[in-house]
Parts: structure tokens; sequence; C-alpha cells
């Protein structure tokens, strides 16, 4: 296991429904499908550090603690220094995930000191991505 020292957080979407919270569906995706995912795509294991479910539940993924990480598999030229954070769904996250951003913000925070400008969207290094569904200036509005 490699242990990087983030320097930024990256947003991500999973690219999988935005279900909304009276379908019985609402947290088919978590983590463990995620890493299913990522384990089928070759890596090691689940590529973020940090998925937040549709209902708001925060799982962990490839975060060590205190203020280092490991490695993550997550935005091609950054994964040596960044810490990702993956939504289920693609443009319109829950409330209920809304309020886990924020929180997840706070434990972050909490731990690197990092704020708002330390946070980006997967889009912003990457055109061609849609992901998350919408840039770092709505992400900010969270």
């Amino acid at each position: 296991m490699k242990l990087i020292t983030p320097k930024i957080v990256i947003l991500h979407c999973s690219a999988t429904p935005d279900f909304r919270d009276t379908d019985p569906n609402l947290d088919r995706f978590t983590a463990t499908e995620i890493e299913v995912m990522h384990v089928k795509r070759g890596w090691e294991k689940i590529g973020y550090h940090f998925v937040v479910t549709r209902a708001g539940l925060i799982q962990p993924g490839r975060w060590a603690g205190a203020e280092r990480a490991e490695m993550g598999a997550h935005c091609l030229g950054w994964n040596g220094s960044s810490i990702g954070v993956c939504y289920i769904g693609t443009k319109s996250p829950t409330e209920n995930q809304i309020k886990s951003l924020r929180t997840l913000y706070e434990q972050i925070n909490k731990v690197t000191g990092f704020t708002l400008e330390n946070w980006y969207t997967h889009n912003h290094f990457n055109s061609k991505k849609s992901c998350p569904g919408f840039g770092r200036k709505k992400c900010k509005k969270f």
C-alpha cells in the first residue's frame, strides 16, 4: 500500500442512475459494487477514498486516516496527490448526499486543513469527462 500526502480532493459521480428517495433501488449501488466494477477493470480494489450512497451513507474506500491516504485510482495524473470522493448517481445528488458531502468536507478539513479551494470536480482535470455532471462552481455551493 503506497501512502500519499494529499493536496486536493476530487469529486466524482458513479455515472449510475439518479435513483430518488422513493425508489426501491435507492441504494442498489454502494462502495462494494463500485469496487467490483474497478476490480473487473484490473485494479487492485476500489479507486476512491470515499463513496457517498444515494441515502447519504459515507463509505470508506482507500482512506488510510490521519493526514495520509492510500494512493487512489480515480483521476489520471492526480492519484498521487488527491483524495477521491464519489457520490452514487450522475447529475442530481440527493439532499442526504449533499448533507453527507458537507459532513465529509468538514471531516477532511479537520484532518487536512483543506478548504473549498482544495476541492475540484473530475471534469476540471479532464474536459472529456462529464463527471460529476456539473462543474466546480456548483460543487462549491454544496
